[in-house]
């Protein structure tokens, strides 16, 4: 084993932790996947016992995992290659005791990597290393699944100008019958993650559709938000879908809407589902924070807005009103997430790899 990829977010688990592993699975030579089923302490010294051979562990979740790697490192293990999500750098600074831990793990490092430029900045700030930045993307199986050649011209586009361009008519050419637009959220549904901006919006855009993907503890919160708001009629929740699922969601949407909040110890740190959104050339409505800007470009492939509750239905009124803006905006999305592409990205962490000598 020259490089011991090991993380418990892993395939077939959801999140974007989980697809970062799976495209370092896919396209990084020589490593080899390494799951403990949980993080506790006794369950990772295991693990990290099993990769003691290994040339290079390549980590994520500096607190717990990375303070193993750093133990197992003191006493001969293998060295290791952290990454930052943004929540694990919120958790780790977040007191005295986790900042000196972290700035140990973090000086132990042989490199570091940050999913957003942003992130890469707040980690030399406040634990004084360098990052290189290596962007999370939608995987390869993902990429292979999307139509190539785009959306084109659709029948439903060319009958919404026919009615005015209102975006509140909408026939599916599959189906066969009038339906209107629909709104896609994609998420685990915490209050973090803004869904209940959506449901809210909804008020104001009679006709609009909201499809939500994802479970979580707010998920009765925001049932019972959509019946007093009365709008649980155009409101569907599907739950949790495996990731070779969520291509008909995302093919069957008109607008892509993930307004995050920021809490403190928690963030957005980019957002893949914001790309693979772009991947169907859904225009998209998201929160104007760091890392998820750099995900989301603001009047190109959606629209960012400030990290209020009511500066959500603009946006969207915006996109539903206007047929010609969608298409913009999803066209450019579309370019932006397949110019991210898996193995160009993955292509910097084996260079890494290469100059710290994890191949010999």
């Amino acid at each position: 084993m020259k490089i011991a990829l090991i993380s418990p977010d892993a395939p077939p688990a959801t999140g974007g932790v989980a697809r970062v592993v799976e495209n370092i699975a896919a396209h990084v030579p020589g490593a080899e996947l390494i799951v403990p089923p949980n993080f506790s302490y006794p369950t990772l010294l295991k693990t990290f016992w099993r990769a003691r051979l290994a040339n290079v562990a390549v980590i994520h979740h500096i607190l717990p995992v990375g303070t193993v790697a750093l133990l197992s490192r003191i006493f001969g293990g293998p060295k290791y290659v952290l990454f930052f999500h943004g929540m694990d750098f919120d958790l780790a600074t977040r007191s005295a005791w986790r900042r000196w831990l972290s700035g140990r793990i973090i000086a132990g490092a042989s490199a570091v990597i940050a999913n957003s430029k942003t992130l890469a900045g707040e980690i030399e700030v406040a634990l004084g290393k360098s990052a290189t930045v290596i962007y999370p993307t939608p995987s390869s199986g993902f990429l292979e699944a999307v139509d190539v050649r785009g959306k084109g011209v659709e029948l439903k586009d060319v009958l919404r100008l026919a009615v005015g361009a209102t975006g509140l008519v909408n026939l599916r050419p599959k189906s066969g019958y009038v339906a209107p637009l629909k709104i896609l959220s994609i998420a685990r549904l915490v209050p973090r993650k803004g869904v209940d901006r959506v449901i809210r919006a909804l008020v104001d855009l009679p006709g609009v559709e909201l499809a939500v993907v994802g479970d979580g503890p707010a998920r009765g919160a925001l049932e019972k938000l959509g019946r007093e708001l009365g709008v649980h009629e155009r409101v569907k929740f599907y739950g949790n879908q495996p990731n070779h699922k969520l291509h008909q969601y995302y093919k069957d949407a008109d607008i892509f809407a993930l307004p995050v909040r920021k809490e403190p110890g928690d963030r957005e740190g980019f957002g893949i589902v914001y790309l693979e959104a772009g991947l169907y050339g859904l225009p998209i409505v998201a929160t104007d924070v760091a890392g998820v800007n750099e995900a989301v470009l603001n009047e190109e492939t959606g629209l960012l807005v400030p990290d209020a509750d009511d500066a959500v239905l603009p946006a969207l009124k915006r996109l539903v009103d206007d047929a010609a803006l969608r298409r913009r905006l999803g066209e450019r999305g579309r370019a932006h997430a397949l110019a991210l592409r898996p193995e160009t990205e993955m292509s910097k962490l084996t260079k890494i790899l290469e100059s710290i000598g994890a191949y010999v």
